[in-house]
């Protein structure tokens, strides 16, 4: 995992130790880049969790997986690397509206040399 000594700045008080994410909206590649579908599903669901101050988890219906966590200039960025070694990225604004944190979480697979890309607008409550 990355150190993140930026916890130890004024900012570390900002984040929350726990971001619970439900999806918004979802786009997805259908035909290598071509097609694309817009979806509102409202099913997906993910939850960060910070461990230590430099160690994080990820939790969806997949089950449980150590994240990397970055800083970004009001954001905390997370990857993600698969068992199939490609990268999933979420990125979770530290301004909160109304309550909630906007974030969007992209996804990277290749199926048979073709790439299916997607992307989900979540919502986020800290904890």
């Amino acid at each position: 995992m990355m150190a993140a000594n930026w916890l130890c700045s004024a900012t570390a008080q900002e984040v929350p130790w726990t971001f619970d994410c439900d999806e918004i909206r979802h786009v997805q590649a259908n035909d290598e880049l071509t097609d694309f579908t817009i979806t509102k599903d409202l099913k997906f669901e993910i939850t960060f969790s910070r461990l230590s101050e430099d160690e994080w988890i990820m939790v969806g219906n997949s089950g449980t997986v150590p994240v990397v966590s970055m800083p970004g200039p009001g954001v905390i960025q997370f990857l993600e690397q698969t068992s199939f070694g490609t990268i999933n990225y979420t990125q979770i604004s530290l301004t909160p509206k109304d309550g909630s944190y906007s974030a969007v979480h992209s996804r990277h697979p290749v199926l048979i040399d073709t790439m299916f890309p997607s992307q989900w607008l979540l919502s986020c409550t800290g904890r």
